[in-house]
């Protein structure tokens, strides 16, 4: 059986909100008594569940758009995109625009590829 990512996402906030209150409880509890260990410590920790709440926001941020249905085609093409697509090759009858919208994705992924390889960089061409 596979987990939902959903209630992974919620089990990862519900850990560290409670982590986050038990460090906060000692931070408090160690300023009080003056503790400069505990104070530090648990400051630290704060800190720690600070960033991975972060990180983890940027994941179901990420997996949110991993989610969602594409909008009007089967490429998952935004508006703008499919109206850029549509003007290939305006004069060709050849093509319909479902083939215009094909090459375009196809386009889109293979720079997405290229760019995670290093093949294609976006600073070519630029001084330094």
């Amino acid at each position: 059986m596979s987990y939902d990512h959903k209630a992974v996402i919620e089990a990862q906030y519900n850990r560290l909100a409670a982590e986050r209150a038990q460090a906060v409880y000692e931070y408090e509890a160690g300023r009080t008594a003056e503790d400069e260990y505990t104070t530090m410590d648990a400051a630290g920790r704060i800190l720690e569940l600070d960033a991975k709440a972060a990180a983890l926001d940027k994941v179901a941020s990420n997996l949110l758009t991993q989610m969602q249905q594409p909008r009007g085609n089967a490429y998952g093409l935004s508006d703008d995109e499919v109206t850029i697509a549509k003007g290939i090759s305006g004069g060709d009858d050849r093509l319909t625009n479902e083939d215009r919208l094909k090459i375009y994705a196809q386009q889109k992924e293979k720079l997405r590829y290229q760019r995670a390889t290093g093949q294609y960089r976006d600073d070519q061409g630029m001084r330094r």
